[in-house]
């Protein structure tokens, strides 16, 4: 079977090479998650409707049901612009690659409105009350001082496959890159085995600028939909959306809010 992506997210870091191999990691309802050899994220295969996320492709939900029935331990093969396993062939060589990366800060505006939805978040709700605590400073912190380190101490705080501290964290890289900030020397080797693969890859590509579609919806100039994206971003996940949602807030505060 041969099909054609419809929509590509690749990050200039996986550009950098023409080839990969690898295996299936993990598969959920929505997504197939490919552990590559020799590549530091995981690279997510979702099938048509579902926003885009860093180092993806979106299939048609035909194709993703047929990869979804291969075994974990199937070898993938990405090369001249295929993604083979087995007899299934995603061919995204013609596909427009959809950018991912953050080029444009936030609007004085849209930080008011994004601000406004402070009480009506339940950012790291699913923490317990000490963990919450701790989280929160090293959040406002990171916010402040702009220092990755601050919080290294509570990656992989909280529960799923991103847990709560690590989507407040993404947040909040979002918004500090949008001012400048830069964290390209930090390459990810001192958050392994703190958190979930799956969390990992989501921390690594902030680090680099690379946003999911939901999160990049924050930057819309539009009142009407800015509000229907925050809405949109809310659901993502159990509470991931409220979390990472939680996480631009703390620095907005800290940052573009913080003379009002």
């Amino acid at each position: 079977m041969i099909c054609q992506a419809c929509v590509k997210t690749l990050t200039e870091h996986f550009l950098k090479r023409n080839g990969y191999s690898g295996r299936i990691h993990s598969q959920f309802r929505q997504a197939v998650n490919i552990l590559l050899d020799d590549y530091d994220s995981l690279f997510t295969i979702l099938p048509q409707g579902t926003p885009s996320v860093p180092d993806s492709l979106i299939i048609s939900t035909a194709a993703f049901s047929r990869l979804a029935l291969c075994r974990c331990d199937e070898e993938i093969i990405f090369s001249d612009n295929r993604l083979q396993m087995g007899d299934l062939i995603i061919d995204y060589g013609k596909t427009r690659n959809q950018n991912c990366r953050l080029t444009a800060g936030f609007r004085e505006s849209g930080c008011r409105i994004i601000g406004s939805y402070r009480g009506e978040i339940s950012g790291l709700a699913h923490l317990n009350e000490s963990r919450r605590r701790l989280v929160e400073e090293k959040l406002r912190n990171l916010a402040k001082n702009h220092d990755f380190r601050e919080v290294l101490p509570v990656i992989g705080y909280g529960d799923g496959l991103t847990p709560a501290a690590d989507d407040a964290i993404v947040g909040i890289l979002m918004v500090l890159q949008s001012l400048g900030v830069s964290y390209e020397s930090f390459d990810g080797a001192e958050m392994k085995g703190l958190t979930t693969d799956v969390s990992l890859k989501y921390l690594i590509n902030a680090l680099r600028g690379n946003f999911s579609q939901r999160l990049l919806g924050l930057l819309e100039e539009d009142e009407v939909r800015l509000r229907q994206n925050i809405s949109l971003l809310k659901e993502v996940g159990s509470s991931s959306g409220n979390d990472m949602l939680q996480g631009v807030i703390i620095a907005l505060d800290n940052n573009y809010l913080r003379q009002e």
